[in-house]
C-alpha cells in the first residue's frame, strides 16, 4: 500500500493545478476498510466523497432489481440496469454542485460510480475483482451486494444477485472506463495489493489476443445440474432427456 499510494501521491504533485480529482472506482466485492484505512493514511486529500452516500435507499434498489432478482431460488433475468439508475439524482446532483464549487485542494472521489461523477478525473485508478474471489467472500459474510446491506444472506441469495444484476452492471462500466484507466489494482489477496499501469494493462491485452491461450478450469458443487435440477423441471428420474 505504501508503494503504491507512493506512485498516486507522485502524479498528483506533478499536477501543476490548484484543484486535483483522484477517482477510484471499483469493481462490486472489494475490503473497504482494507483500502480506505491505507487511503486515508497514506494520501492527504481536502475532500471526500463517497458514492455509497448517493445511491437510492435500500429499500428502492431492492424494488429496482426485483423484476431480475425474481422470488425464484435460481432463475432470474439478465439486468437491463446501469449504474446510473442506482444513484438517488437529488444526491447525485448536491454531489456535482459540491464539487464544482471546490476550487483548490485534492478531492477523493471513491466508490463504484465514482467515474460517473467526474467524468474528466487528474487521475483514474480502477479496483477490480476476480468473480470467484468475490464468491469465496460472500460465503464468509465478508461483503454486500450493490447498494445493499446483506453480509449475512445466503450465499445462494447474494451470488445470483450478483450474477443477475451486479455483475452486469459493474461490467458495463468498467468496459466503457478500460481505455482511461490510469492504474488498475489487484485487491484479490488481502493486504497484498497489486497495482498495474493502465496502458502496461491495456498492451498485455493486446499481447494476449495474438496467441492461444486456456483458463484455469474449476469444478463447483450448485444446483445447475444433476438430480436436484430434474426434480426443479418435473423430469423423471429415469428420463435421458
Amino acid at each position: 500500500w505504501e508503494n503504491i499510494c507512493g506512485v498516486i501521491i507522485d502524479r498528483l504533485n506533478h499536477l501543476n493545478k490548484p484543484k486535483k480529482i483522484l477517482v477510484i472506482e471499483y469493481y462490486q466485492g472489494v475490503h473497504h476498510e482494507e483500502i480506505l484505512n491505507n487511503l486515508r493514511q497514506l494520501i492527504q486529500f481536502q475532500n471526500f466523497i463517497s458514492t455509497a452516500d448517493l445511491f437510492l435507499p435500500e429499500k428502492k434498489i431492492l424494488e429496482l432489481t426485483y423484476p431480475d432478482v425474481t422470488d425464484d431460488r435460481i432463475f432470474g433475468f439478465m439486468t437491463r440496469l446501469n449504474m446510473i439508475d442506482f444513484f438517488d439524482p437529488e444526491a447525485f446532483s448536491l454531489a456535482e454542485g459540491k464539487l464544482e464549487k471546490i476550487d483548490h485542494g485534492t478531492i477523493l472521489i471513491y466508490g463504484c460510480g465514482a467515474s460517473l461523477l467526474a467524468s474528466e478525473p487528474d487521475l483514474l485508478v480502477y479496483m477490480d475483482m476476480a468473480r470467484w474471489e468475490i464468491q469465496l467472500r460472500m460465503r464468509r459474510n465478508e461483503i454486500c451486494n450493490l447498494g445493499i446491506s446483506n453480509k449475512e444472506e445466503h450465499f445462494e441469495l447474494q451470488y445470483k444477485r450478483g450474477f443477475f444484476v451486479d455483475w452486469r452492471v459493474c461490467d458495463r462500466l468498467k468496459k466503457k472506463l478500460m481505455h482511461e484507466w490510469d492504474y488498475i489494482l489487484d485487491t484479490n489477496v488481502t493486504d497484498q495489493p497489486k497495482m498495474l499501469s493502465g496502458n502496461a494493462f491495456r498492451a498485455g491485452l493486446r499481447a494476449a489476443v495474438t496467441r492461444p491461450f486456456s483458463i484455469i478450469p474449476y469444478f463447483d458443487p450448485g444446483p445447475w445440474g444433476g438430480q436436484w435440477m430434474k426434480e426443479k423441471l418435473g423430469l423423471d428420474k429415469n428420463s435421458e432427456n
